[in-house]
């Protein structure tokens, strides 16, 4: 499946029904999605999008130094677990790493832990609720 960069006006509406569909949509843009150095990319089915990940410059909670905050991973519902969150969390991590930043970091929901253990993310900290939803800041070194 294609990964490509995008804006972040195209993927606000798969944000929005996938992470936050009982919220206001305006909590599916992010302050950041506009400043330099962030990174979206995209998933598609033919036109059809079906996953999407952002990233911007933010230092990670209790650590000095430059990282990346991932944010707004999503998967449309029926296009799970084919690899497509695998293939967008690659992607994302190859282009973070040419930047020569050294960390990405998340505050990944709970449910989701199993998935960024593979792919080397570790767990720092204790559980903590975002509108409700389990997280845990999962970061990894690249």
């Amino acid at each position: 499946m294609p990964i490509v960069e995008t804006t972040a006006e195209t993927i606000t509406p798969l944000r929005f029904a996938v992470l936050r569909p009982h919220r206001p949509i305006e909590e599916s843009r992010y302050p950041t999605d506009q400043a330099p150095g962030t990174i979206h990319l995209a998933a598609y089915d033919g036109e059809t999008l079906v996953g999407c990940t952002s990233a911007h410059l933010e230092p990670a909670p209790g650590r000095e130094g430059q990282a990346y905050r991932l944010r707004g991973m999503a998967v449309q519902e029926g296009y799970r677990g084919k690899g497509i969150g695998a293939q967008l969390l690659e992607a994302m991590e190859a282009r973070i790493k040419a930047t020569g930043t050294p960390l990405v970091w998340c505050n990944g929901r709970t449910q989701a832990g199993a998935f960024y253990r593979r792919h080397g993310w570790q767990p720092e900290g204790a559980e903590f609720d975002i509108v409700g939803v389990p997280h845990y800041v999962f970061s990894k070194v690249l």
